[in-house]
């Protein structure tokens, strides 16, 4: 098996983790191996995503990333790199996501993979659809630091925000959630920028949304006119600060502060904040001292979601929530917060019981 696989290009750092693993358990890592090497000879890649030698510095990666190898959806994320290079998609590529892959979309999710198609249709190929594995590769390539992040989320929902966030990061362009309909083409949505700015949506159209934040700007779509804009830079930055989870904090909410809206409005804050301190440090005298700070309109162009609607239509019924509404820690925190009330109760009973 070892030597059928030195015959391949693989990243040396992947390699080195596979050959210890077989020294620590012959028995099972040669079944392993073996399913590794009929995978990877029996699936033929895309033209534009051929198997690149990569150039692996195995100084600089960690403990951490070693632990995070084995979580892969299949070896070859890390063996080879699945997705295409950033010279060779548009920044006005439409990127959506669906974990199990375009094959599983086809058979399982026909309505969604038929506005997939048309979402290309209307964009002239504009369009890419990543999979688990493709998203994977992308970041045990270029983003080795964050492998252990996106397996520590919970909800395969979490994973699919902070993978959004990584790509446009990676190419720029737009990023649509999959449960959407398209009406136009993005090209006239993409104009709409202003000076080279990120396009984000506020919801005015959903009364849930007020119930969590009056200006509500939603992460179902998401525009970066270029790559590796700063806004990126503080979202991928402030990701493992916030993944944490709160003690007694519910799933849903869990969600939308750590990696969803609630998260995308978090850093549009600081990224608001690091704006106008750029600003303010270019003027001197009496401009510095009138400085009137920029507003999130001044630094990123918000459209309203109503405007979106001509472009697509998102059936904003969160597709995300139809598995569960709450998770084991909920349940488990529940019944401490029932526990708890029941013995306030049944001690406070004590003190108010009339003497006889």
């Amino acid at each position: 098996s070892f030597q059928l696989l030195t015959n391949l290009q693989f990243n040396p750092f992947a390699l080195k983790f596979i050959y210890r693993h077989i020294n620590q358990d012959k028995m099972t890592t040669s079944v392993s191996m073996k399913s590794i090497i009929d995978e990877t000879k029996s699936q033929e890649f895309n033209e534009e995503l051929k198997e690149q030698e990569l150039k692996f510095d195995v100084s600089m990666h960690d403990l951490t990333i070693q632990k995070s190898l084995p979580k892969l959806r299949s070896m070859k994320s890390a063996l080879f790199k699945l997705y295409p290079s950033y010279k060779s998609l548009s920044s006005r590529t439409i990127h959506q996501i669906w974990i199990q892959g375009e094959e599983h979309l086809q058979e399982n999710r026909p309505h969604f993979y038929k506005n997939f198609l048309e979402y290309k249709e209307i964009n002239k190929g504009h369009t890419f659809l990543w999979s688990e594995e493709m998203i994977e590769s992308l970041i045990v390539h270029e983003y080795p630091h964050l492998l252990t992040l996106y397996h520590s989320y919970s909800h395969f929902i979490m994973r699919v925000d902070v993978a959004k966030y990584i790509i446009l990061h990676y190419y720029g362009g737009f990023y649509v959630d999959m449960d959407s309909e398209c009406r136009l083409n993005f090209d006239g949505l993409a104009k709409m920028s202003n000076d080279g700015q990120p396009i984000v949506c506020k919801v005015s159209d959903d009364y849930r949304t007020k119930m969590y934040s009056r200006k509500f700007i939603n992460n179902h779509f998401l525009y970066l006119p270029s790559r590796k804009h700063p806004l990126m830079d503080i979202m991928l930055h402030e990701a493992p600060i916030t993944a944490k989870r709160r003690p007694l904090e519910p799933m849903i909410l869990y969600i939308l502060r750590a990696v969803g809206p609630g998260f995308l409005m978090h850093c549009l804050k600081i990224y608001k904040k690091q704006c106008n301190k750029q600003a303010k440090s270019a003027l001197t005298g009496a401009k510095k001292v009138f400085y009137k700070k920029l507003k999130t309109e001044d630094v990123v162009t918000v459209i309203d979601s109503r405007i979106l609607d001509e472009y697509f239509f998102h059936e904003s019924k969160n597709t995300w929530l139809e598995d569960q509404w709450m998770d084991e820690k909920d349940k488990n925190d529940y019944l401490v917060v029932l526990g708890a009330i029941a013995i306030v109760l049944g001690t406070s009973s004590l003190f108010v019981m009339p003497l006889k």
